[in-house]
């Protein structure tokens, strides 16, 4: 229990750091609540993201909540994870660069009993980071220009548990989780002029979305076993919901804005607008995810270690669906249904030993992981829908300790999303992810009572 208690405060020191995480400078998170983040853990992204029929009993796999009854006995994990991102964004004039890291989610997986699992965590669950500026140019000289500028994160907390019935070489696992989503998205929108003398007045609009709202989703992962291999199905579903949420808006007129011992100040001149606290919803469309995983040993030798594991995912969502609705004003969004295929493959030479029954070299012992991914976004803009995809590669890295469960994760994702076309923005980047999964070793275990101290 003491050391328990460690970890869960471990957690909430670092989730901290996780809520000041700026998740994304991508100019279409402008959009609703901001750029989705999908499971985006190491081990899941150099795979693909192909993660809903998984059932690893050394990960916290939270997108399919059917997968904590899988967690080994007495034998808890603590998960965090930590993303990169270096991006090139371009259209047909110019380009920029931008890039961010951060820390990712804090999951922790917990053993209930035999055949029942647990699991808690904190993940974020979209992220707004935007600088968009429009310059009016005259005879070479700006006159004014227009700003959008935004930042946030919408962040969710999830508490979830698992069964597994098991039947003649097969089993049903079934969980379930309760989210609750928390966080805000702040939009501003500024004109100013440049070439005018002091003294012109500026204008600017101040929009923030707070969300304070639960949701749920549920899974199941079905999973048959024969003599070298193994296949897994799994399913979830994530109902429609309104969540609940409350709206500031601020606008006014201003002049002059100037620095001062690193303050930022404004002379404003007049209120426009101000509403505080304006209560609202808004629609969460429903979203389904169902995949599959096979998985072969080797057909020498007694090692239930897996040789090669091929997993592939298909995701869809309802995006057409969302609004929000704050004072009976209903603004729709430019979102259409989003779908997403998932592809992975994961080598692991190592069976413990050769055929000499010799223990194989530490590099044999890695796991080496492929995946590819591509998405038709929920961005509809000019009648063209965004696109989304990559390759990833990554490496598995057991931490040989007391037998622990203990393993590092790295993986690294290139990925174009967005098109020059039509006068848009697109994305060409580079995603680096590095996981860690810490368990106690197979002399440590954990909530079991023993019957001598």
């Amino acid at each position: 229990m003491y050391r328990l208690k460690i970890l869960l405060y471990i957690s909430i020191t670092l989730s901290f750091e996780l809520f000041a995480q700026k998740g994304t400078q991508s100019p279409y998170s402008v959009f609703g609540l901001g750029e989705l983040n999908n499971g985006e853990y190491a081990y899941f992204m150099s795979m693909g993201n192909a993660l809903t029929a998984n059932n690893d009993s050394t990960i916290v796999n939270q997108n399919n909540p059917a997968s904590y009854a899988n967690i080994s006995r007495y034998r808890p994990l603590f998960q965090m994870g930590l993303n990169g991102r270096f991006s090139t964004f371009s259209n047909t004039n110019e380009s920029s660069s931008a890039r961010q890291f951060g820390l990712n989610q804090f999951q922790l997986g917990l053993p209930i009993k035999k055949n029942w699992g647990a699991s808690f965590g904190l993940t974020p669950f979209s992220s707004t980071g935007y600088l968009i500026a429009n310059s009016n140019i005259v005879d070479g000289d700006t006159i004014s220009q227009k700003i959008n500028e935004g930042a946030g994160t919408i962040s969710q907390f999830h508490i979830g548990v698992a069964y597994k019935y098991k039947f003649k070489n097969a089993s049903l696992s079934l969980g379930g989780n309760l989210r609750y989503l928390f966080g805000s998205s702040n939009k501003i929108q500024s004109f100013e002029y440049v070439a005018f003398p002091a003294g012109s007045v500026h204008s600017r609009i101040e929009r923030t979305t707070r969300v304070k709202s639960p949701t749920y989703d549920f899974g199941f992962i079905f999973e048959k076993n024969f003599q070298h291999n193994s296949i897994s199905l799994g399913f979830t579903y994530s109902p429609e919901i309104k969540l609940k949420a409350n709206q500031d808006l601020l606008s006014y007129s201003y002049t002059e804005s100037f620095y001062d011992n690193f303050s930022y100040f404004q002379y404003v001149i007049d209120t426009v607008e101000y509403i505080d606290n304006n209560s609202g919803i808004i629609n969460l469309p429903a979203s389904y995810k169902i995949g599959f995983e096979y998985r072969i040993r080797p057909k020498s030798g007694e090692s239930q270690s897996y040789l090669i594991k091929i997993s592939g995912d298909v995701k869809y969502q309802e995006w057409s669906n969302y609004y929000e609705s704050f004072n009976n004003v209903i603004t729709n969004n430019v979102f259409t249904n989003r779908l997403s295929n998932s592809f992975g493959i994961q080598y692991s030479p190592h069976t413990g030993r050769n055929a000499n029954n010799n223990l194989i070299p530490w590099v044999g012992k890695l796991h080496y992981r492929f995946g590819f991914n591509y998405t038709l976004s929920q961005i509809l803009i000019s009648n063209t829908q965004l696109i989304d995809y990559g390759i990833s590669f990554g490496l598995g890295i057991p931490v040989m300790t007391n037998n622990s469960n203990t393993n590092l994760n790295l993986g690294v994702k290139y990925g174009s999303f967005g098109t020059t076309k039509n006068n848009l923005i697109k994305e060409d980047y580079l995603g680096v992810f590095v996981g860690v999964t810490i368990s106690p070793g197979v002399y440590d275990r954990w909530f079991l009572k023993r019957k001598y101290d």
